[in-house]
């Protein structure tokens, strides 16, 4: 069951090329591809705390239902579904409970990027021609603690050959050689350096 949390390609989303993989079995974190039409796609990545092991594998199917039963009608303002997703958190988890997640709507023809960061890891905008970077920064607290939350959503040209990347906390937290967390700014360098080196495994429009 855990392994359908982590799906490396849907097929109706011709205008890109994207990847995901994850190194965990049995964690807390989920990320899903998800296409709409015309030739759309919405990337989310989300983490789970507070729960025990058995119970996180219970209710991540349920983020990622209730994602794909949302997000396809209603992406024109993805924030309602971020702000929904956040209300029916609050009133069926227990105490301690909340979730991560950044979510983004991509549409090619428009060549926009529509995105809700709801306290997750913040994503990278890294430009195809110059390979400056952009942080995808935070635009509301994390999912599940209180019904009142509310949710920006913030929106960004995108043009062909610029790569999204989107990551989990076991990134950053990840330990180096030296047995040191990786750390936000040596994340980021990371992903520049395999950016440069032309191998890049992630989502690309």
């Amino acid at each position: 069951m855990v392994s359908r949390l982590f799906p490396c390609r849907v097929r109706n989303a011709a205008a890109f090329d994207y990847y995901g993989e994850s190194q965990l079995r049995g964690g807390a974190d989920f990320f899903d591809f998800i296409p709409y039409q015309p030739r759309g796609l919405v990337v989310a990545i989300g983490e789970v705390s507070g729960y025990s092991g058995a119970a996180t594998a219970l209710l991540l199917p349920g983020l990622r239902c209730f994602l794909r039963t949302s997000l396809p009608g209603d992406t024109g303002d993805i924030r309602h579904v971020v702000r929904d997703l956040n209300r029916a958190l609050c009133d069926t988890s227990p105490d301690g409970f909340y979730a991560t997640l950044f979510c983004a709507a991509i549409d090619p023809d428009l060549r926009q990027l529509h995105y809700v960061n709801a306290g997750h890891e913040p994503a990278l905008l890294i430009r195809g021609g110059t390979e400056r970077v952009y942080r995808l920064e935070s635009t509301g607290t994390v999912l599940g603690l209180t019904a009142r939350s509310g949710y920006g959503v913030r929106t960004l040209a995108i043009e062909p050959g610029d790569l999204l990347v989107a990551f989990s906390a076991g990134l950053r937290m990840r330990p180096t050689r030296r047995d040191r967390p990786l750390g936000n700014p040596a994340c980021f360098r990371r992903c520049a350096t395999v950016l440069a080196r032309g191998r890049a495994n992630w989502w690309r429009t």
